[in-house]
Parts: C-alpha cells; structure tokens; sequence
C-alpha cells in the first residue's frame, strides 16, 4: 500500500488513509464474525466469549471499558465497535463439560497467571488483566496520553481507589455509549 501512495502523492493521503481504515475495519469485522460462528457451531464446548480490547493508548474509550468483560453469544457486542477497531473475541470455554467427552477426560484447564500472557504496549501481562487495571499499574505520561489531561488520570486514579479496581474505574468513566465523565 505504501508503493501506492508514493506515486499518488500528498493529493491521496486522506483518500489512503480512508481506505486503510475501511480495509483494516472490514478485516476485523470478518474476523470476528468468523469466530463468532466457530463459537456458535461448537455451543456444546463454549457459549460464552471475552471481549479483548488491545492494551496501549490507542485504544478507543468504549473498547478499554468492554476489556475483559464475558458475554453469552448473541447477547453482547462484538468487534468492531467503531472504524480502526482493533479488538477481538475469545471463546470460554467450558473445560468441565468438555472433560466429559470420550477421549478428553484427562483434559485439565490452563493455569492462569504469569505464564499465561497478554501482549500489551509496556510488555506481557497476566493473561486475566483488565484494561483499567493495565492503565493504572503505568506511569504518569503514559496515563495522560491515554485518558488525555491530568485532570481525568486523577479522577480515574481516585475513582480507582474508591471502587477497588482500575478496571471499576474505568467503567464507572465511560459509559456504555463510550461518552466519558468529566
């Protein structure tokens, strides 16, 4: 694509990048609508999924607040949420149920913790952390990029502290509709 632009010139950019966004887009809403329906044609495994939202200052208000959030299938929001949606689902699977078929008996669910990991802007993280609570764990810089003034990484801070958990607070700051507080 970059050979692309090249030879257009400035006079393409905006042209390119809009279609950058509405491919890249496109790609993600594929995407999950494939996986949406392995999930749904696998119901007796998994009825559930997480939504996964990228953990870095790119991320979009509505996308950090479904971070991690469990959805039963046909029930929740999917990816994308908005243009250059980078979020994606992944199936719970019932581990229990599935050890009760011939042949996984002796099947045994993944630990979770360290080994288990998510990439994330500072490095992997625990596989269950949540947005809010990535954000929180970060320095100051990073959190004024990400929320946008000092004002709002304090409230967030304090709301934090107040509801237990960075990712609370983060849901208690964007509403479902992604409009945010103060």
């Amino acid at each position: 694509m970059s050979s692309i632009k090249q030879k257009g010139g400035i006079g393409t950019k905006v042209a390119n990048n809009q279609i950058e966004t509405i491919v890249r887009t496109s790609i993600n809403q594929v995407s999950n609508a494939a996986s949406q329906s392995v999930y749904r044609n696998n119901s007796d495994i998994t009825d559930r999924y997480w939504y996964v939202a990228t953990l870095d200052t790119r991320t979009s208000a509505i996308c950090s607040r479904l971070d991690g959030q469990v959805f039963r299938f046909g029930k929740g929001p999917t990816p994308p949420q908005h243009f250059n949606c980078r979020s994606t689902t992944v199936p719970v699977v019932d581990y229990e149920g599935l050890s009760k078929r011939k042949g996984f008996e002796d099947l045994t669910e993944p630990p979770v913790g360290k080994v288990v990991s998510r990439p994330s802007a500072t490095g992997r993280v625990p596989q269950g952390t949540q947005y809010g609570d990535w954000l929180l764990q970060q320095d100051k810089k990073l959190q004024v990029k990400t929320l946008g003034t000092e004002k709002k990484v304090n409230f967030f801070k304090k709301l934090a502290k107040k509801e237990g958990s960075g990712h609370a607070a983060i849901r208690k700051m964007i509403r479902n509709d992604g409009t945010e507080l103060p």
